[in-house]
């Protein structure tokens, strides 16, 4: 399954984000648990077989409606003086316009800079991809980032799309 697979890797941190009551989004992995604020809305219909293999039929995520609301957890740095990382997470747009969409504040983040192009940022650096039909509004779209001591890598759906020397710490 999707979810084995990704606890299988050993991140630091997996939110599944698949809950379907309250305000907590729970760490699989066990130590950061994080808090959703504001207009967030849980037990939304997530990825599902046959559009994203490895994921079950009823499997659910959140929404978020597209203003400053978000989930987090506060004092967590796990992206923090980091030379090497990976990040990854799952969007489904309703509309594209500008605004952020996962990361660590302040250290790395994916965004829409407009409705033609996401951003991964950091403080040392940044992609800039100009998305076409890409990421199409309504669909899931995996994005993904990766990190060395002097390159970022922009990766969708599993095909890198982006390089640029930069680095996250």
């Amino acid at each position: 399954s999707y979810e084995a697979s990704a606890v299988g890797a050993g991140p630091l941190a997996y939110w599944r984000l698949n809950e379907t009551s309250g305000t907590v989004a729970y760490d699989y992995m066990g130590a950061y648990d994080s808090t959703h604020v504001g207009g967030v809305t849980v037990g939304q219909p997530g990825p599902r077989p046959s559009a994203v293999p490895g994921f079950e039929s009823g499997n659910l995520a959140i929404q978020f409606d597209g203003t400053l609301y978000s989930s987090s957890s506060p004092g967590v740095g796990l992206l923090n003086d980091r030379t090497n990382f990976t990040m990854c997470g799952w969007i489904n747009p309703s509309v594209i316009a500008q605004g952020g969409f996962f990361g660590q504040n302040d250290v790395v983040e994916f965004r829409f800079l407009n409705p033609t192009t996401i951003e991964l940022w950091t403080s040392y650096g940044s992609i800039d991809w100009a998305i076409g039909s890409n990421v199409p509004v309504g669909s899931w779209t995996f994005l993904a980032a990766s990190g060395s001591a002097d390159t970022l890598s922009l990766y969708v759906n599993g095909q890198r799309v982006a390089t640029a020397s930069a680095t996250a710490a």
